[in-house]
């Protein structure tokens, strides 16, 4: 059977990508609203009108409308077009770095799942624990079906790693149980970033953890240099309104009644709210994938599982 040449693997693989890409918009904006990704099919946010097929094409249809709906004209976000464009980019790159090998379908799986979580979180969502369960579980199975299939492959190295990251995100659960919290920012990213460095080389997998570690260790230490320059009013130092703090509003809100002071953030402390730690951990999963893959492609193939 003749090999496919790694150019033609590469452009396949980024035109799925974009397609996974417009599928990664969806879940963004609707599973922090408790939405169906299924029904009803894409629509405008503005006017909600159902989008005929060839507005859904990636990239190309926002282009073609110029970022405005057809029939509201109300602008359409560039971020969907830089989603669909970057998740191609980005599966291109992971193919050509893996030589167009079978383990690039769970490292794509898990990368995908990576950024739908930080994307949640840049939105000021927590992303669900679902969201990673799924990403990961699909990119096992893709793993175990791959391995069986070819009779080798990163499965050993996919389930360690899999324990590890999901070990890592209960220990970080068990130490901040808050569910006002923000102090791990981003912390689901770590349930596919144990498969996905275990799926690459020793060296690459290192390289990339330490990444991680350090990434995150240094967010961690700037937001608490952060918190001791102050904090808005009524908020901790990661952030979020204490149990029981006031924000005074001055009667010019209606939660607390216009009594004056009330526990609803003021404008002022939502736009400070999450800047120390904005999706730190599942920044800190990026860096450090990236770097788990360009590690990966300076190693000899022969070291790949």
């Amino acid at each position: 059977m003749p090999s496919v040449p790694l150019w033609a693997s590469a452009v396949v693989t980024a035109l799925v990508g974009a397609l996974v890409g417009s599928f990664l918009n969806v879940v963004v904006y609707r599973v922090p609203q408790r939405l169906s990704i299924v029904s009803p099919g894409s629509f405008c946010p503005s006017c909600r009108r159902e989008l005929a097929w060839w507005e859904n094409v990636p990239v190309l249809a926002w282009l073609a409308l110029r970022g405005r709906c057809r029939t509201c004209k109300a602008p359409i976000a560039p971020r969907y077009p830089l989603v669909e464009a970057g998740n191609a980019a980005m599966w291109a790159v992971i193919d050509v770095a893996g030589g167009g090998r079978q383990v690039v379908i769970p490292l794509c799986i898990l990368s995908s799942t990576v950024v739908t979580i930080w994307l949640i979180e840049l939105d000021g969502h927590r992303a669900p624990r679902s969201i990673g369960a799924v990403g990961t579980a699909l990119a096992v199975a893709a793993t175990a079906v791959s391995t069986l299939a070819m009779g080798h492959g990163p499965l050993a190295g996919v389930l360690i790693g899999t324990a590890g990251g999901i070990v890592a995100y209960l220990v970080l659960v068990a130490v901040d149980r808050s569910a006002s919290t923000w102090a791990f920012h981003g912390r689901t990213a770590l349930l596919p970033a144990g498969p996905l460095l275990g799926a690459l080389p020793l060296a690459a997998a290192l390289a990339g953890a330490a990444t991680i570690v350090v990434a995150t260790g240094g967010a961690a230490l700037a937001g608490a240099v952060a918190s001791r320059a102050g904090a808005p009013t009524g908020y901790r130092a990661g952030g979020d309104l204490a149990p029981g703090d006031a924000v005074g509003c001055g009667g010019a809100c209606t939660a607390c009644g216009s009594a004056g002071a009330c526990a609803t953030p003021s404008s002022e402390g939502l736009a400070n709210r999450r800047l120390p730690d904005l999706g730190v951990l599942a920044g800190a999963v990026i860096l450090g994938g990236c770097v788990a893959v360009a590690a990966a492609v300076a190693v000899p193939p022969t070291s790949w599982p």
